[in-house]
């Protein structure tokens, strides 16, 4: 083994150690509903995961959460926590009102990654917010002058909840379009696997949106892990960057098709209205899709900075790359499976 492939190595088992699911985003999510004189607010997130982060925190789930009406922060009451299927559970909270208040806001400590929380309001268009960890929302605001964000608010949320589903979100997606990228750098072959992915996972996205199709994600996310796995080792098993075998784009359609269900199991927990559902795909295809472009363009960039002949490329880069990557899957597709 070379020193490269070594290093390449040493980084999946770095990288092993650390269960990852497709779609982090999806597990918990919140609902906040605003009345005329009352908040209600919906948290959806796995039970046993809540306990575990109130044990770490040394916290009780109120300390955890802050609605502020005017940058006050608003009394909360906890009302019920419900069991769900799949060892989730619901947990409403309720909070009044304060006269004159013109504006809301959310934080919390109690996720790690990414989720969504969804402002519902009567008589208005929902808004919808991707937040990182103790991140606040933007003003939510109470007066009839916000009736709901514009069509071109909604599509660029759309746009930016694709984009950051691949960066900095979809470890899984990333290494997939990467192991695309390592078997040719040739610009017509890297763009044809592209657009057969993004073919293939937008029809199935679209479907499971309108809901068409649907698929468990204890099965999608394990497929989706021997996806990246198979990609990586069909790497080393062709020995040349000259020509795209025409099984390679088939492969990667049927591998898309995976991947939008996964995309999907994120989009559907966003409980969107029929009227939105449409703005919200078409915008985050399109986020889905610069991400993509954003990982391959870097890559190229990388490989422009290191000119090398290709039997070079590929001993230096193709090879250990790829073997990092398709070991990273394979122990991917044994946590989630498990």
């Amino acid at each position: 083994m070379t020193v490269r492939a070594a290093l390449w190595t040493t980084l999946a088992v770095g990288l092993l150690a650390v269960p990852v699911l497709a779609h982090p985003t999806a597990t918990t999510g919140v609902s906040i509903a605003i009345g005329d004189r009352s908040i209600d607010v919906t948290i959806t997130t796995d039970a046993d995961a809540l306990r575990v982060k109130l044990a770490a925190l040394g916290k009780s789930l109120m300390q955890c959460v802050d609605l502020r009406l005017d940058g006050i922060s608003a009394a909360l009451q906890l009302q019920s926590r419900v069991a769900l299927a799949a060892g989730r559970e619901a947990i409403h909270l309720h909070a009044d009102i304060l006269a004159n208040a013109t504006q809301v806001t959310w934080s919390s400590s109690l996720v790690m990654g990414s989720y969504p929380l969804v402002f519902r309001r009567a008589g208005a268009a929902d808004v919808t917010e991707w937040l990182q960890g103790t991140d606040t929302t933007r003003p939510y605001i109470l007066t009839s002058a916000a009736a709901g964000a514009s069509f071109w608010a909604r599509a660029g949320r759309s746009v930016a909840l694709g984009f950051t589903h691949i960066l900095p979100n979809g470890a899984d997606h990333i290494l997939f379009v990467l192991g695309l990228f390592l078997l040719t750098t040739n610009a017509r072959s890297v763009l044809a696997q592209v657009t057969a992915f993004t073919a293939a996972h937008s029809i199935t996205l679209g479907l499971a949106l309108y809901g068409l199709v649907s698929l468990p994600s204890r099965i999608v996310e394990p497929l989706i892990a021997i996806s990246i796995a198979y990609v990586a080792a069909e790497n080393l098993a062709t020995s040349t960057q000259a020509a795209l075998p025409a099984r390679r784009i088939v492969l990667v359609f049927v591998f898309g098709l995976l991947h939008g269900m996964g995309f999907a199991e994120a989009l559907t927990r966003l409980q969107l209205q029929r009227s939105e559902l449409l703005t919200t795909l078409v915008g985050f295809n399109a986020g889905v899709e610069l991400g993509q472009l954003t990982v391959i363009a870097a890559a190229w960039s990388l490989a422009a900075l290191w000119p090398l002949s290709a039997a070079r490329f590929r001993r230096f880069v193709v090879i250990p790359a790829s073997i990092a990557i398709a070991a990273i899957g394979v122990c991917w597709t044994v946590q989630r499976v498990l």
